[in-house]
């Protein structure tokens, strides 16, 4: 069984800078999974807890739009 819940406004840190994002969790047997979207729906981030306890970080490459500083008017 997967579930998927909306978790309302967030920050996170992206190159430095600190972005208001819209989250979301994702629960599944093994998986423990938060995305995050800009307002305009472009994904920014995932963050995975792991079964030890360490967190999994995917953030946007630095020549990614979703990057600060790149010009994509969600930052």
């Amino acid at each position: 069984d997967v579930s998927f819940e909306a978790l309302g406004e967030r920050t996170l840190e992206i190159g430095g800078e600190t972005r208001t994002t819209r989250a979301w969790q994702l629960d599944a047997e093994k998986l423990d999974i938060v995305l995050h979207y800009s307002a305009e729906g472009r994904w920014l981030g995932l963050d995975s807890t792991l079964e030890n306890g360490r967190t999994l970080r995917y953030r946007p490459a630095d020549d990614d739009p979703a990057y600060p500083g790149n010009g994509d008017g969600d930052g």
